[in-house]
């Protein structure tokens, strides 16, 4: 997959991608994360994403509790998918195209952490979708999440290093690095304040891909006792502290193959 990938940016192609074309890949996964490819008009078919697999435009993404993911896209663009999280790929360009068209990426639930790449001769044109508002990008590291209260979609936006424009119907901010803003409905972002978290980064702990391991781990037991109490195979002869002898059983260990 990541041949593939390269192999894009080497022949030069340039545009939008198509749904066929993946535009990056999963570097690491931790817990259960799921991807749904689009079958037809708001009908998806979700499966769990593999290590290496690809990632395409309208394909969507979801980690569960406790879970977390890594997608590199082909533009060097780093997405820190956080748990309990949704996100797609919305749309995508590719080649000279990335750094004058829009790629969208529509964050829907959760918190997302993205680092802009810039891999095709300039910074990527990207801007991260949420309910409540538009971010604007260009080589830039920030956060979008979601910080809603009872009845109240609001949204929480924090800049890292870069420069970010928040943008709704209601009017716009430009956060400077660490700080964030909110960004509700109905309401222009707020003004900004020192952010509060540390960046998030998803661990670089990866669920074992089918075929990491050759072999089994086994494990091979001591062979069974005779019945015979008096049997001397089975035990063994040792000096007690006082001068007389007793019997234990021979010691045994349990051991596994090495993996290769």
């Amino acid at each position: 997959m990541r041949r593939f990938i390269t192999l894009l940016c080497i022949l030069g192609f340039t545009g939008p991608a198509s749904a066929a074309e993946p535009v990056g890949f999963f570097a690491s996964l931790e817990g259960k994360v799921e991807m749904a490819t689009p079958l037809a008009v708001g009908a998806y078919s979700w499966h769990a994403a593999q290590r290496d697999g690809g990632v395409q435009v309208g394909d969507r993404v979801k980690t569960g509790l406790g879970a977390s993911a890594k997608i590199v896209l082909v533009d060097d663009t780093l997405l820190h998918v956080d748990e309990d999280t949704e996100l797609e790929i919305q749309t995508f360009h590719i080649g000279a195209a990335a750094t004058k068209e829009r790629s969208i990426v529509r964050h829907t639930r959760g918190r997302l952490r993205t680092l802009v790449g810039d891999a095709f001769g300039g910074e990527t044109r990207l801007e991260i979708h949420t309910p409540t508002a538009v971010v604007g990008v260009k080589g830039t590291d920030f956060e979008t999440r979601d910080a809603s209260l009872p009845g109240r979609d609001r949204w929480r936006m924090c800049l890292h290093t870069g420069a970010i424009s928040v943008s709704n119907s209601m009017g716009g901010a430009s956060p400077r690095p660490g700080h964030c803003v909110f960004a509700e409905m109905g309401r222009p972002p707020s003004r900004e304040f020192p952010n509060p978290d540390v960046p998030f980064e998803a661990p670089d702990t990866k669920q074992p891909k089918e075929g990491d391991f050759s072999e089994p781990v086994s494990f091979d037991p001591p062979p069974p006792a005779s019945d015979d109490p008096n049997d001397e195979d089975d035990l063994q002869i040792f000096e007690l502290p006082d001068g007389g002898s007793g019997t234990q059983p021979p010691p045994f260990s349990i051991t596994a193959p090495p993996i290769p």
